[in-house]
């Protein structure tokens, strides 16, 4: 794959994923302020029902369809009707549940919820081939332009019936808005159509694949969601509101890069599967260069919290300050274990990447309900980042092994580019309490002024491979 298409397909999809985060960070803000905790915990409660559900919609036979090297019509329409089929027949099945849920959580407004927002599987379940072939072709202009547009309108729909009071529904409607039109442009922009055809035989191979992607992908799903759901069980709906808000603002810094370095690596390495020396060189490069961004990005976060927080959501989310900062320690491993999904994906090995996520979700279970039981929400909060911890660390191994390269060799840039922006961090810590008698944007002037100073001095002396590529592509 011809390089400038790879990097073409890189700023779209850079352009989609900021431009996507900066609607959504945008509109977060207006709603928390127009909104309660409360209702963010209430709808907090919905996520992995919905998400579980769009996993088996969205998971497996897409990748598949970007995972094989030639596709037939016949191929894109199985997946089209089969796709079209499980959503159907998913949201059947939730809108049966819904009464049994919301008596779970003894919160009845939640069966009515359920049944809105879980519309949004069968919405999502037409844009599914679309979106698997644009992504196959690199064209992420289209699938950016679609994204951008759906989550504007979804954003200013959440936004006009928040101010007109609807509370909680605002942010079920926003997310029916946002999937609608951005499936409506997927179709116009996507150029492909169904036709009335149907193969077991092709579903068959096709799920070969696909088949424990899927499972793979719900387990992830729910090991990325299941912490609010016994988060709600343990906990009041206003802890669980501010949990998910320092979530998500913590999201917006570690995800960013990672979701769109593997939207586009995961193809690119498919491509190149069975050369095990071209993808040990693009793994650690991407490594290097993920690690070098989102870590100091992460401590940045964590040394303003305070400021961020009040300036973004109002005294009234106080409460999540120590739940961001917590957060965002984590934060600098999630990157570093979607890069390497992506090279196990890209191998093949299907089977695997379930099995481990599935024993990595039930760690997590253990880890975060023994952490709330016996330490309360910061228990549950630590445990958090030390799965995170873990799971980074069981990816890279997987990695290293399939690639048969030194596991070692594969994280001494990680380790370099983390000692380089921790130790300014820890600096700060430090010195933060002589700031006390300024204003906050002082303190966040001089803190942050600092700690830049410090990591810019250090990334000279050091040097680390990731500095060494940049600089070489600024001097060409």
């Amino acid at each position: 794959m011809a390089k400038t298409s790879v990097l073409i397909a890189t700023m779209w999809a850079l352009l989609q994923r900021f431009g996507t985060m900066l609607i959504s960070f945008s509109t977060n803000i207006v709603l928390a302020r127009l909104l309660m905790p409360e209702d963010f915990g209430t709808i907090g409660m919905l996520l992995i029902f919905i998400a579980v559900a769009n996993t088996f919609v969205d998971g497996g036979l897409g990748a598949a369809l970007i995972q094989r090297s030639s596709l037939t019509q016949e191929d894109k329409s199985t997946v089209f009707f089969s796709n079209l089929v499980l959503s159907v027949f998913l949201y059947l099945i939730l809108f049966a549940s819904s009464p049994w849920i919301a008596n779970f959580y003894s919160t009845p407004l939640l069966s009515d919820l359920l049944r809105a927002q879980g519309l949004v599987l069968i919405l999502q379940a037409f844009g599914v081939v679309q979106t698997a072939l644009l992504s196959k072709s690199l064209d992420f202009k289209k699938i950016s332009m679609s994204n951008l547009v759906g989550n504007l309108l979804g954003a200013i729909t959440g936004i006009v019936l928040a101010c007109c009071g609807f509370g909680v529904w605002s942010l079920v409607a926003k997310a029916l808005a946002t999937t609608l039109v951005t499936t409506i442009l997927l179709w116009g922009l996507g150029g492909w159509l169904p036709t009335l055809c149907f193969s077991f035989l092709s579903l068959k191979k096709l799920f070969g694949f696909g088949g424990f992607v899927l499972l793979s992908s719900l387990m992830m799903t729910i090991s990325n969601n299941i912490q609010t759901a016994i988060l709600a069980k343990m906990f009041q709906a206003d802890i669980v509101g501010n949990y998910t808000q320092a979530r998500t603002l913590r999201n917006v810094a570690s995800d960013s890069l990672s979701s769109v370095v593997g939207q586009v690596l995961y193809p690119d390495f498919s491509k190149n599967q069975n050369d095990n020396d071209v993808l040990e060189r693009k793994l650690s490069l991407s490594l290097s260069l993920l690690s070098f961004f989102s870590i100091p990005i992460m401590c940045l976060c964590i040394i303003n919290a305070d400021f961020l927080i009040h300036t973004l959501y109002g005294a009234k989310w106080d409460v999540a300050i120590p739940y961001f900062q917590i957060l965002c320690i984590g934060g600098f491993f999630i990157p570093l274990q979607d890069v390497n999904i992506s090279i196990i994906k890209a191998k093949g090995k299907s089977k695997i990447l379930f099995l481990c996520n599935f024993f990595k979700t039930c760690f997590l279970c253990v880890m975060i309900i023994a952490g709330g039981l016996l330490w309360g929400i910061y228990g549950f909060i630590w445990a958090m980042v030390l799965y995170v911890f873990i799971a980074a660390l069981t990816f890279n191994i997987l990695s290293s092994y399939y690639l048969k390269i030194s596991f070692f060799k594969q994280v001494k840039d990680v380790l370099i580019n983390l000692a380089i922006f921790v130790t300014p961090l820890l600096v700060i810590f430090f010195l933060k309490e002589r700031f006390d008698n300024f204003s906050s944007i002082v303190q966040v002037l001089l803190s942050s002024s600092i700690y830049i100073g410090l990591s810019v001095s250090l990334v000279f002396i050091v040097n680390p491979t990731a500095m060494v590529y940049l600089k070489s592509k600024v001097i060409k």
